[in-house]
């Protein structure tokens, strides 16, 4: 946490952000162009995030979403467990499947 808390990725963040609109209605009418697999994880406790994966899922063909229970944006740090899981699934469906 002290590192997200410095000022230059403080700076990176903030501008980020402020940009994400504009870059995210540019990008978002392409989403059904991906033709690679794509795996989505996301938080299954927050309405917003859990609608947004959906309609992601929806968007990108043969796409795979897991919703992930108590957690909050930072899935990777607070159910590093979960990630985990979903990487070696992927891993061995792809594995099995060559």
């Amino acid at each position: 946490m002290r590192i997200w808390s410095t000022p230059k990725v403080a700076h990176a963040t903030s501008v980020e952000t402020a940009g994400s609109t504009a870059w995210l209605s540019r990008m978002s009418p392409h989403y059904a162009e991906i033709k690679k697999p794509l795996y989505i994880l996301a938080q299954a406790g927050s309405e917003f995030r859990r609608a947004a994966a959906q309609k992601l899922q929806q968007q990108v063909a043969g796409s795979t979403l897991t919703l992930v229970p108590d957690t909050g944006h930072y899935i990777q740090f607070e159910q590093t467990g979960a990630v985990v899981e979903a990487i070696r699934a992927v891993a061995t469906t792809t594995l099995v499947a060559r």
